[in-house]
């Protein structure tokens, strides 16, 4: 069957499952990290993209839900380090 451009858009069950996981990877990763150091960023390696689902749609709706909930969240990546995201609070250090 034809693929739709409308069915093209949407998430997979595996990019929604790849969603939940990295939340959850994440806030972890936040709760221990921030609460340890507030004033730094706080780094989070992204696992490599053979080994999951982690597409570009996925890491765009993570950054899109951590920066509605309050951070400022920076992707960057390169050949050696792979993927990783930073998060900072918005608005400062003291909100």
């Amino acid at each position: 069957m034809t693929i739709t451009p409308e069915e093209a858009r949407k998430m997979t069950e595996a990019e929604k499952a790849a969603i939940g996981q990295l939340e959850r990877a994440i806030d972890k990763a936040l709760r221990e990290q921030f609460q340890d150091c507030p004033y730094s960023a706080v780094t989070y390696s992204l696992p490599s993209r053979r080994d999951n689902e982690v597409t570009g749609r996925v890491r765009k709706e993570i950054i899109r839900m951590y920066e509605e909930a309050g951070w400022n969240v920076k992707y960057d990546s390169s050949q050696f380090d792979g993927e990783w995201l930073q998060f900072t609070p918005k608005g400062g250090y003291g909100k």
